[in-house]
C-alpha cells in the first residue's frame, strides 16, 4: 500500500535543512492569507493568494481586476491588519493572473420566500389607493410574478 502524496510532501519537508526553509515560507504565506482573509467578505476571500514576501513588499495574486481594485481601497486598512498580526509590512503589490489551482467561484444561497395569500392581500389593498405611476407598476409586476 503506498502512502497519499500529502504523507510525501510532509516527509520530505520535514527531512532536511532546504525544505525546511520552504515550510517555513509555505507557513508565513498561509498565515498572510488568513490575516488578510479575515478583512474581507466572505465572497472576496478566495480570489486571492499571498504569492510572495520580499523584504516588506507582499505580492498578491488575484483572479479579477473588480477585486484588485477593491484590494487596491482597502490596502492601508490591510497594512494595519497585518502589522498588528506580527509581520512588518510596509507595501502591497497586487497582481491579476489566474491561478490554476484557485477554489470554485463564491456562491450566496437564495434567501427569497414566496410571498404568501395575507402578504399578497395587503399589496392588493395598497395598489388600489395608489395613483397611476412607477409605485403603481411595480406592485403590479410584483402581484403578476407571485400570482403565478
Amino acid at each position: 500500500m503506498t502512502k497519499p502524496t500529502a504523507s510525501h510532501a510532509l516527509e520530505w519537508a520535514e527531512q532536511g535543512h532546504h525544505a525546511s526553509g520552504v515550510m517555513l515560507t509555505a507557513q508565513r504565506l498561509i498565515a498572510l492569507q488568513d490575516i488578510i482573509g479575515k478583512q474581507l467578505p466572505a465572497a472576496m476571500r478566495g480570489g486571492f493568494a499571498v504569492a510572495q514576501v520580499k523584504g516588506v513588499e507582499l505580492t498578491l495574486i488575484v483572479d479579477h481586476a473588480a477585486l484588485a481594485a477593491k484590494l487596491r481601497q482597502l490596502t492601508p486598512s490591510l497594512l494595519k491588519h497585518i502589522q498588528d498580526g506580527g509581520w512588518h509590512a510596509e507595501s502591497l503589490k497586487i497582481k491579476v493572473a489566474s491561478r490554476p489551482n484557485a477554489p470554485p467561484p463564491y456562491q450566496t444561497e437564495r434567501q427569497a420566500q414566496p410571498l404568501d395569500a395575507s402578504a399578497l392581500g395587503h399589496f392588493e389593498a395598497l395598489r388600489q389607493e395608489l395613483r397611476p405611476g412607477p409605485l403603481a407598476q411595480a406592485i403590479d409586476r410584483l402581484l403578476s410574478h407571485h400570482k403565478r
